[in-house]
């Protein structure tokens, strides 16, 4: 009953998808990877222009921070001496500890501004997707800009929002790092930060999992985009986490040993583009069960009662017309 209730406040619309799109269609993963398959060079094009946008986060992280971790350890020793008689200061602690803080620095002051421009990127990816997921004609380069043109600035919203969770997730967890290389041990605050930080993510996430499709398949204003996100995020929760937590589990592979080269060409090739489609389909299911159904359901019992309007219009007719006769003979 809750859930129904909740389902009622939805702001009601209709698509933007062409006419005649079956809104019962089964098989959704199904159709994810049909339509995938059947624009595969525009998918791969598509991925590549959101990548072109990570191009500065993965320049500073896998590349320049590096190289400043180097610089922040060198001349420290790491051999704790020669034997007897030479011993010197091992170096170890304070060079881990270095390492930690240098990345700390890169998280605090590139994460979010990295985020940003990832967050223009996958705006036009967005659309993309959502023409190829649609059958509708699908130029990349001017769907890509049109995308980003229409809803840049809620994406870049949704994204500094992102960058600064995972830049207050990320230094939590290297503080905590750098009290177990220096203590052996953590400031029990930073572990309660670390998991309230975490959950915020999951919610924030379940959250855009609705919103950004809301955003590139409707017209709806921001503040009625919120609104629908936030109800369907809580009716779908648990059906969302679930698929939150399949599709995060191939990014795993990116710190498992060799198998992260694999993880690295997936993501450059198709996986951007892959995981936005899927996140299309989910949020157009949903929309499809949730709003075109109460949208339809609405305009049925509209038409009802303009027919009930009408006939009661007409009886009223009926009776006027009897008594102007009744009068006349009279």
């Amino acid at each position: 009953m809750a859930l129904v209730e909740l389902a009622n406040k939805l702001e009601l619309d209709k698509d933007l998808s062409p006419q005649g799109r079956d809104v019962e269609y089964k098989g959704r993963v199904k159709q994810v990877f049909s339509a995938y398959s059947q624009n595969l060079s525009k998918m791969v094009l598509t991925n590549l222009l959101v990548m072109i946008c990570a191009i500065p986060l993965i320049a500073l992280f896998f590349f320049y921070l590096p190289k400043l971790e180097k610089a922040a350890i060198a001349g420290m020793n790491f051999s704790g001496g020669l034997g007897i008689g030479y011993g010197v200061a091992d170096d170890t602690i304070a060079g881990t500890v270095a390492i930690y803080a240098t990345r700390q620095k890169m998280v605090l002051y590139a994460l979010t501004p990295c985020m940003l421009l990832i967050g223009l990127g996958v705006s036009g990816a967005y659309y993309c997707c959502r023409n190829a997921l649609w059958g509708a004609k699908l130029n990349v380069f001017r769907t890509f800009f049109r995308g980003i043109a229409k809803s840049w600035w809620k994406f870049l919203i949704s994204f500094a929002v992102l960058g600064l969770l995972a830049t207050s997730f990320s230094w939590t967890v290297l503080e905590m790092m750098k009290g177990y290389a220096s203590a052996g041990s953590a400031n029990a605050g930073l572990w309660v930060g670390v998991i309230i930080n975490g959950l915020v993510i999951i919610a924030v996430c379940l959250f855009l999992m609705m919103f950004h499709p809301l955003v590139a398949n409707y017209r709806f204003s921001y503040k009625a985009s919120i609104k629908n996100a936030i109800i369907l995020g809580l009716i779908m929760g648990p059906i969302g986490l679930i698929i939150l937590v399949v599709m995060g589990l191939p990014m795993g592979l990116m710190f498992a040993g060799n198998f992260k080269w694999f993880a690295y060409v997936f993501l450059l090739l198709f996986g951007g583009s892959l995981y936005i489609i899927l996140d299309e389909a989910f949020g157009q299911y949903v929309s499809d069960n949730f709003i075109q159904m109460l949208l339809v359901q609405k305009e049925r019992e509209e038409i009802k009662e303009r027919e009930k309007a009408m006939k009661q219009a007409n009886k009223l007719k009926k009776q006027k017309a009897n008594n102007n006769r009744k009068g006349k003979r009279r």
